[in-house]
């Protein structure tokens, strides 16, 4: 496989990827019916004629285009919180130690 998927192999074979994936979950706001799920990235790519690296590729992406825009930004306001109190609190803490 080359480097990047090819544009037109991802919008084509998109929804079947993930009507078939292991790993769609229901995230809020989205609900999917899907007939064939619970197979592999291996067996899709068998049924669809697709490398397991394109399949793992498309189903990668698409599942990243799933989530809202704005659960991006919570996710990672979220990170940068946590992130400050522990960093906070280990300074705090290194600073009690050396007195």
């Amino acid at each position: 496989m080359d480097k990047y998927l090819d544009p037109e192999i991802y919008n084509k074979y998109k929804q079947q990827v993930l009507d078939m994936s292991l790993a769609v979950q229901y995230y809020v706001g989205v609900e999917q019916q899907r007939e064939s799920s619970c197979l592999s990235d291996g067996e899709i790519a068998q049924r669809l004629g697709l490398s397991v690296q394109e399949v793992s590729e498309i189903r990668t992406i698409a599942e990243n285009d799933l989530m809202p825009a704005d659960t991006w930004m919570k996710s990672d306001e979220e990170k940068r919180r946590k992130a400050k109190a522990f960093f906070s609190k280990r300074l705090h803490s290194a600073s009690e130690d050396q007195d």
